[in-house]
């Protein structure tokens, strides 16, 4: 059984650990490892539960709880329907990528070119691909959310602390900002853009945007013990302002999420445009590297993955990953090569212990 992680956010470690549940004999060894590390994280109080899966093994396999409250558990099942936070940010991205290879954005135009009302007006050199890359110079505080701001009115009026391309900075502000260009662009709301573009031709039927109501309440996970946040998105700017936006307010299951990356991986439903510049880093930097909505930094990639690899996780504890095989630049490797993997959580630990937990099941997953 792998070791107990160093630095974990946890009241003490139990005094035995529960053996991981014995593997059917038609699972893989890879996927009975992932379920012993998920189970050791479940003991010392990491996760609340999980639901993971690759593209070598696409069955989600559910652990842990759905409802974690001391006086009310209940199983996690294998369709749970997490919050995705901030991976929202990727499914933006792609829709993003798409109007770019459809020649409808300028990826290298200023992002005022779609957004004039922003003070940085006509003469801002931030760009849309800096806002992708979250190398444009903005922070990630939030001054249009404060008491008393109208953040219609405000959004337009944050700036840059940094010169653009000086450094990484990872800013919901920037998702917002493209979220805003889609719909300017496309004259509907981004919920039904991505749906149209997204969700509907990758069959990911179970995804949406918040709020989730009615009988899907029943699958939906309990985020980080806070009874409040089920079928709500935790981030409270979304919750303020009821209106989705490009950096959180995605619900789905591990099974759709495997549908998006799946895709991704083989690059079978859209423009190759889309692809590379989804996989292709254009800001490297000591403080990052980035592709188009991706991470590409050695930190946030699963041991043994290739430098290839793009991911992206959401605060409340979930990870997404590709890897298309090798050094190679995916507009060149096999289409048909490479591993993809979903790890979804309900996360109790902190948030580096959380990312850590999930790239462990993913390194297990994909190497054995």
């Amino acid at each position: 059984m792998p070791t107990p992680l160093v630095g974990r956010a946890a009241p003490s470690a139990p005094k035995t650990t529960t053996a991981a549940p014995s593997a059917p004999k038609n699972l893989s060894q890879k996927v009975a490892r992932a379920k012993a590390e998920v189970q050791l994280q479940l003991d010392y109080h990491l996760i609340g539960g999980c639901v993971f899966c690759s593209t070598e093994h696409p069955d989600p396999v559910p652990m842990g709880t759905r409802l974690h409250s001391p006086e009310r558990k209940e199983p996690m099942p294998a369709n749970a329907l997490f919050d995705m936070m901030s991976v929202t940010k990727t499914i933006v991205a792609t829709a993003a990528a798409q109007l770019v290879a459809e020649g409808k954005l300028d990826p290298d135009a200023p992002f005022t070119k779609y957004l004039p009302e922003h003070l940085l007006g006509p003469n801002c050199d931030i760009t849309v691909r800096d806002l992708a890359t979250h190398s444009g110079g903005f922070d990630d505080t939030r001054p249009y959310a404060k008491k008393g701001m109208d953040f219609q009115r405000d959004i337009w009026k944050k700036r840059p602390t940094w010169k653009r391309r000086e450094r990484f900075c990872y800013a919901c502000y920037n998702l917002i900002m493209i979220g805003r260009i889609i719909e300017r662009l496309e004259g509907k709301r981004l919920d039904a853009i991505c749906k149209t573009r997204i969700f509907d031709p990758l069959g990911m039927a179970d995804t949406r945007w918040w709020p989730v109501t009615g009988p899907d309440l029943a699958r939906t996970v309990q985020i980080m013990r806070n009874p409040t946040f089920i079928g709500t998105c935790q981030d409270g700017l979304c919750q303020r302002y009821k209106k989705p936006q490009g950096n959180a307010g995605v619900f789905s299951t591990a099974a759709d999420m495997l549908r998006f990356v799946t895709d991704i991986l083989h690059r079978k439903t859209f423009k190759k445009e889309v692809y590379d510049l989804l996989y292709t880093p254009t800001f490297e930097h000591e403080t990052g590297r980035r592709s188009w909505g991706w991470d590409m930094s050695p930190v946030q990639r699963p041991n043994g993955w290739s430098t290839s690899t793009i991911t992206h996780s959401g605060f409340s504890g979930q990870t997404i990953a590709i890897d298309p095989g090798g050094s190679r630049s995916c507009a060149t490797a096999n289409p048909d090569a490479g591993f993809a993997g979903v790890v979804l959580t309900s996360r109790t630990a902190e948030h580096t212990t959380g990312r850590i937990c999930r790239m462990r099941v993913l390194t297990i997953l994909k190497e054995g």
